[in-house]
């Protein structure tokens, strides 16, 4: 004999309350993907002049994240160090030091690439790093002028996945 479950609507109103008040709730029911507007930030100025696309899934205290950032017809590199923008703050004891992705560049012209680790850079924002001379070297980061001067059609991307900082 097969057991056979009821559903009930209420019993799923009660479920899902008592989840959100021990803070247990699932996010994006079935973990689905969502866009995201993530922005491209710059120390001393904002780059400009590129197309986002982003998408994240949360699953309760952790989410994974993949962008990429494709510079158009006219754009700016902005200045200074760059920075990501994140839905949710990361929980800085796990992010401090650990990478939490990697990301990958491409210039169109030369063709050329270049990658590295993705690095907490504040609870809401997160760096991309890479050695000066590789393998080892000083943690360099990427901005107007590193790995190399943005222009028409170059590219970065990449994938994060991290635990969120709930306590915020």
């Amino acid at each position: 004999m097969k057991t056979r479950f009821r559903h009930v609507a209420a019993e799923d109103a009660a479920r899902s309350t008592n989840l959100g008040l021990a803070q247990q709730r699932r996010f994006s029911p079935g973990g689905d993907v969502v866009e995201y507007a993530a922005t491209l930030e710059g120390t001393v100025s904002d780059p400009s002049g590129y197309d986002m696309i982003c998408r994240f899934r949360r699953d309760n205290d952790s989410f994974e994240m993949w962008f990429v950032a494709r510079f158009g017809a006219s754009p700016s590199a902005g200045s200074g160090t760059w920075t990501l923008t994140l839905p949710f703050p990361l929980l800085a004891t796990i992010s401090a030091d650990c990478p939490l992705g990697i990301w990958r560049a491409k210039r169109a012209s030369p063709s050329t690439a270049a990658w590295g680790p993705i690095m907490r850079d504040t609870d809401s924002t997160i760096t991309f790093e890479y050695p000066a001379a590789a393998p080892t070297g000083t943690p360099t980061y990427v901005g107007s002028a590193a790995p190399w001067a943005w222009t028409t059609s170059d590219s970065i991307g990449g994938y994060i996945s991290a635990i969120i900082d709930r306590s915020v």
